[in-house]
This record gives C-alpha cells, sequence and structure tokens, in this order.
C-alpha cells in the first residue's frame, strides 16, 4: 500500500486512496479532488527518467529525493540526484514561481560553489520539479552537529567559498535572502579539521534585481529570510541589497566557530520585538564564547564579525574586504589582482518572460550542452584585492633636465667623387641649354652657385647620420 501524504499539514500516512479525511485529528482536512499526495517509495521511477532511492525531506512546499538517472535498459547511472518535487496541491501560483525562480538563477550562476543544475521540468498533467547534483557531505548545520564547532582557520574557508558565491550572484543582480548554515551543503564528509568543499543552495526567495525591474515573489514589507540570520533591514521590510548577505555571512561565520546561531529570540514570530533584541545583540561578541583560536586568530575573527554584522547597512565591510582578513585567518595569500574594489553594476538574469511579475511562469529554454562558468575555483580568490582610497600624491621635485642628444656625426661618403662628377655635368648641361635658349647667363651662374653650395664641387661633404637609439 503507497504512503500518501496531507498538503494541507503534511501529515503521511498509509491508507487508501478512497480516504476521505485526513488521519491528523488536528488537521481533518477532506480529500482533495485531485486526492492524496503520494510519497514515492525506493524504486519507483519518476516521469519514466529517474529511479528514486529515498526520501531526502519533508518541506512545507515538497519533498526532496535522492535519486538516479536511468539509462535506455532503465538502470540507473551515476551520480546521484536531488530532485524537488512540489506537491500536487503547490503545484501552481506562489509555490511555482518560487521553483521556476530558483532553476532560472542556478542554471545562469554556473558557478564551483553553487550546487548544480540538471533540470527543471514544468508540464501540464505533471507535478513540477528541479533536479540537481546530490551533495554527499550534508548541511554546514549537519557537519556542524556531527563534528562540533570548527577552529577559526576552518570557519574562514568555508565562509570564503561562500562569498565567492555571492559575489558572482551580486555581479549578476541576485541577493539570496536567506543565507545559514542549511542552505550550505558540504561536497562531502569530512573532520573538524579540514576545510570542506562547499556549495550554496535553495535560491528560490532570491531576489533578481537590476536591468527592468524585479521578480516579485513577496508582498511589499514582508518579511523574508531566517530571523537568526536576517539583516535589521530584513526586519523593516526594506528592500535587500548585497549587504544583506553579507550579514547573513557574519552569520554563519559566527555558528561555525561557536556551533549555535549568532542571536537569540525570546519569541521569533514576534517581529519587532525580535527585531529589537537583534539591534541589542548585535554584534556578537568573541570574547566569553567558547571559541578555539590564539588571540590573533580572536581578534581577526571579531573584525570580521564585526564588519559584516554592523547594524547599518552602508557600514558594512564589502565581501572583497572580508575575504582580504578570511584569507588572513586561513593562512592564504593575499589576493594579487589590480581590479577595482567597487562592485560592478548588476546585470540582469535572463528571465525572458515579464508575466513572472504579475502572476505566470518564467519557462527555461532547452538546457546547454555546456553551462557557462566564472574564473573563481576553490584554490584561488578571484575576487578585486582591498585597495586604500585615492589620496593625491605629493609634489615631487621637477625631473633633471634631458640632455641635448648629441650632434649627428658627420662622415665624408666613398661615393663622394661620382657624386661631384654628377654635379658638375649636370649644372654644365643645364647651363648650356638655359644660355641657348634664353641667353640665361646670370642663370647660369646661379645655378652654378649652388651646385658649389651643395657640394657638388668638393667644398662641402655629404651628411650620413647614424642611427638613433633610445635607451
Amino acid at each position: 500500500m503507497a504512503t500518501r501524504y496531507c498538503a494541507r499539514c503534511l501529515t503521511t500516512f498509509v491508507a487508501q486512496e478512497a480516504l476521505a479525511n485526513c488521519p491528523n485529528l488536528s488537521c481533518g482536512g477532506k480529500r482533495p479532488d485531485a486526492g492524496w499526495g503520494m510519497v514515492l517509495e525506493s524504486g519507483d521511477v519518476l516521469d519514466r527518467h529517474y529511479k528514486i532511492l529515498k526520501a531526502l525531506a519533508v518541506g512545507g512546499a515538497g519533498i526532496t529525493y535522492l535519486a538516479r538517472e536511468v539509462d535506455a535498459n532503465g538502470e540507473p547511472q551515476p551520480p546521484d540526484l536531488a530532485i524537488k518535487l512540489l506537491y500536487t496541491q503547490r503545484a501552481s501560483g506562489a509555490f511555482l514561481r518560487r521553483l521556476s525562480n530558483e532553476a532560472q538563477i542556478l542554471q545562469d550562476l554556473a558557478h564551483d560553489h553553487i550546487v548544480q543544475s540538471r533540470g527543471f521540468v514544468h508540464r501540464s498533467g505533471h507535478e513540477p520539479y528541479l533536479v540537481t547534483l546530490f551533495e554527499h557531505g550534508g548541511s554546514l548545520g549537519e557537519h556542524i552537529e556531527r563534528v562540533g564547532a570548527l577552529t577559526p582557520r576552518v570557519a574562514a574557508g568555508i565562509v570564503r567559498q561562500i562569498l565567492l558565491a555571492l559575489d558572482v550572484a551580486h555581479q549578476r543582480g541576485v541577493i539570496h535572502r536567506d543565507l545559514k548554515p542549511d542552505n550550505v551543503l558540504l561536497q562531502e564528509k569530512l573532520p573538524a579539521d579540514e576545510i570542506p568543499h562547499v556549495r550554496l543552495t535553495d535560491f528560490g526567495i532570491a531576489k533578481v534585481t537590476g536591468g527592468g525591474g524585479a521578480t516579485k515573489l513577496t508582498r511589499m514589507g514582508a518579511f523574508v529570510g531566517t530571523p537568526e540570520y536576517a539583516a535589521p533591514e530584513q526586519f523593516e521590510g526594506l528592500q535587500p541589497t548585497s549587504a544583506t548577505d553579507v550579514f547573513a555571512a557574519g552569520g554563519v561565520l559566527w555558528y561555525c566557530v561557536t556551533g549555535h546561531p549568532p542571536v537569540d529570540f525570546t519569541h521569533r514570530t514576534d517581529i519587532e520585538e525580535s527585531y529589537e533584541e537583534l539591534l541589542a545583540q548585535l554584534p556578537p561578541r568573541v570574547a566569553g564564547a567558547a571559541v578555539r583560536g590564539e588571540a590573533k586568530e580572536l581578534a581577526l575573527l571579531q573584525a570580521v564579525i564585526d564588519g559584516a554584522m554592523h547594524p547599518k547597512p552602508e557600514d558594512r565591510w564589502s565581501i572583497h574586504q572580508i575575504l582580504a582578513r578570511l584569507g588572513e585567518l586561513e593562512g592564504r595569500p593575499a589576493p594579487m589582482t589590480n581590479v577595482n574594489t567597487a562592485s560592478p553594476a548588476p546585470q540582469r538574469l535572463g528571465f525572458n518572460d515579464p508575466t513572472l511579475d504579475t502572476g505566470g511562469l518564467a519557462t527555461l529554454g532547452p538546457r546547454p550542452a555546456a553551462m557557462a562558468t566564472f574564473t573563481a575555483k576553490s584554490d584561488g580568490i578571484h575576487p578585486p584585492a582591498l585597495t586604500a582610497p585615492a589620496i593625491s600624491p605629493p609634489k615631487a621635485a621637477p625631473p633633471a633636465p634631458t640632455p641635448a642628444p648629441a650632434a649627428p656625426r658627420r662622415t665624408e661618403s666613398a661615393a663622394l667623387p661620382n657624386v661631384r662628377r654628377a654635379g658638375v655635368l649636370g649644372v654644365g648641361v643645364a647651363t648650356m641649354g638655359l644660355t641657348l635658349v634664353g641667353g640665361g647667363v646670370l642663370v647660369g651662374a646661379l645655378l652654378a652657385v649652388a651646385a658649389w653650395a651643395f657640394g657638388w664641387f668638393g667644398s662641402t661633404p655629404v651628411v650620413h647620420l647614424d642611427p638613433i637609439t633610445f635607451g
């Protein structure tokens, strides 16, 4: 008998399709016209292409499965995939728009520290689903629960990778808005003293700005994000910026070295009260917290947290400033680049369907054979290095006058006798012609003087200039 679920309360149960009401007494919802949702079991094949290995997570919008693609013979082939499948009752409206938004962002932001998209399917008669490469190391939150708080060096290595992904996203006009440990995945499980390769995930509520508008997925003034890692401006209902993600990255760094969120709330569902409690606890202090590390490491750590988690977004450090300090914590050389540290103008992603802002669906084109990749890699820092503000240099002493070049050396040509004879012959012929034609004796005399001045009679040597070189 198949496992089914109630999309209203997310209760799963084993029962026949004809069951009239949800067995959860606190719900008791009637069976939807389309029937109860069905949880796929191990061995089931989704959409004739993917063999289910197991269910990974049950969320508010759908279920995520571990699966593999099947070949022509129906045999599953590596690699392992994560498939996010929407519930039947939530396969339209805001849930669908968010899933398609995430699919589009992942396709456009192909990056080594962002989860890899393998396709998005939405067609009539089937629940939409998004396919990504499965990360075997679990989430960063699960990693900390397993190995405990990390050293500043390992924590810096993890957050550095997150910032590299965010930097590329921000350059394309994408603000994540929900960065937290559960949205950072590890490529594989490692011990506490090793820096894992991590990838950022869950761009479903990301904000896309720049270019002709923004993707509207939430109403104005609504709180979006996770309170423990949300910036003050998110509580205020203001438009998020790159500084919003920087704040969350500082919170993730704090979580890595302490094992708990940076802020404690009395009533996290009360936005106004939580906002006041947040401001009272910013920025969190390393002193007194159980953080491992030497005094120099702890001072650098506190400086990064202060710069990333400042209450005012305009006073927070840029990603490139934080990367420079994290490099010191991690023991990496400073990035060598002469590019300006100012963030480039955001480039709007390729949302070609304008109906996304009015409740429609942005559809994806065919998946390209080769996804575009960026230059950032896990073994280096590509953003520009931190540079000092421009300061007018002091007036320097005037440069010493450049000595005049030496006069060209004049040398006698070996072919001078021939030149002289040619000059005499030419003047003679010219003089005779002019005398016969016009009787111009005076003209002949002038030509003779000119010939003498040019050295045809031997008085003035021919001049040859030595080549001039520039040292």
